[in-house]
């Protein structure tokens, strides 16, 4: 049986590439062949800003300082797609389509692109961990056009609960909500393609440092571990805070968070990977939205004393005793397995 998986896959995104390796590892396992359905994002062209003469000389030379770490980043990048994602146009090859993981559904990023939502596809379509970001974000017509396209799925899973009780008032039927698919998978799945990096000692992971206050808060953790800073980038940058591997590669990434004696993280997916290794942690309250899916994350774990703010100096280092975490998050686990198979084998 063929099963296309519609995601975003093809960007500069940590967290993007491996929910979808994760969600074809565990699909591939499972006996079925997989592909990813060709399809670009739409994107607005950014309206130009008039720049005076001093902002123009220096956005030149950031890009002339970041050039050959972005260059290095993006063939990285793209050499974990070309080995890892064997793609193909919808056809009528295709037995099952699965819309999922990601922010599929968030009508402000896919820019209200209807072929995320099913509209062209005459085989049986299901999602998984889909999202919708802010589903209180978007206009009454993008909510519309989500509830009306999706009567026609077979099954339903979201990635937040608080999506699944909105869908499921509006659509009147069961809507799942599932694990993000790198906690659907075991970490022997990241740690047989691990990259390793080298780095001498121990160190505290940050990723990502968006700020000086970030880099303080991981800085206060290393000094009670006897350790040093190391930050991974989400984006290249001409500025860091600490020495920072802004053209890891995905394979490296994970070196560094199996490696790391704590993880200080802004991120969803720092969490998630931060989780699958059971490593020590801290999650950072940085934006709403982003901080949202964390919080419901690690609220379904019993992690919630691990969400801290930036300015919280004075936390004394804990370790995470993982023994209650793992059973709660291998029932989560045993729903999104369940769930899942329902799709593949009905």
């Amino acid at each position: 049986m063929k099963i296309g998986i519609l995601t975003f896959y093809n960007c500069d995104n940590y967290g993007a590439l491996l929910q979808a390796y994760s969600l074809a590892s565990y699909i591939r396992n499972q006996g079925y062949e997989v592909r990813f359905l060709e399809h670009e994002l739409k994107r607005e062209v950014p309206m130009r800003r008039k720049l005076g003469l001093l902002a123009w000389l220096k956005s030149k030379l950031v890009d002339i300082l970041i050039r050959t770490e972005k260059e290095r980043r993006n063939k990285s990048f793209s050499l974990f797609v070309e080995h890892n994602f064997p793609k193909e146009k919808y056809n009528s090859s295709f037995d099952k389509i699965i819309i999922g993981s990601d922010q599929v559904w968030n009508m402000n990023l896919t820019h209200n692109d209807l072929y995320y939502l099913g509209t062209e596809f005459n085989c049986e379509v299901s999602s998984y961990a889909a999202s919708c970001g802010k589903f209180s974000s978007m206009s009454t017509d993008q909510k519309h056009l989500i509830v009306d396209n999706l009567q026609k799925f077979r099954n339903i899973s979201v990635r937040e609960q608080q999506t699944a009780k909105l869908l499921q008032t509006k659509l009147k039927q069961v809507i799942s909500s599932v694990l993000d698919p790198t906690l659907l998978v075991e970490n022997s799945v990241f740690s047989q393609i691990e990259q390793q990096v080298n780095i001498k000692g121990k160190f505290v992971l940050v990723y990502d440092c968006m700020d000086k206050a970030t880099y303080l808060f991981a800085k206060n953790i290393a000094r009670q571990l006897n350790a040093k800073v190391i930050a991974l980038s989400c984006c290249v940058r001409a500025r860091t805070y600490c020495k920072s591997f802004q053209a890891a590669s995905v394979e490296e990434f994970l070196w560094l968070f199996s490696h790391a004696e704590c993880v200080v993280t802004t991120s969803f997916h720092g969490c998630a990977i931060s989780l699958s290794y059971n490593k020590d942690f801290y999650a950072i309250n940085f934006n709403e939205e982003t901080t949202s899916r964390i919080k419901e994350l690690l609220e379904s774990v019993g992690l919630m004393s691990r969400y801290v703010k930036v300015t919280d100096s004075d936390i004394v280092y804990e370790s995470i005793e993982y023994t209650q975490v793992n059973g709660k998050l291998s029932v989560l686990r045993e729903k999104s397995v369940s769930y899942l198979n329902k799709v593949l084998k009905s």
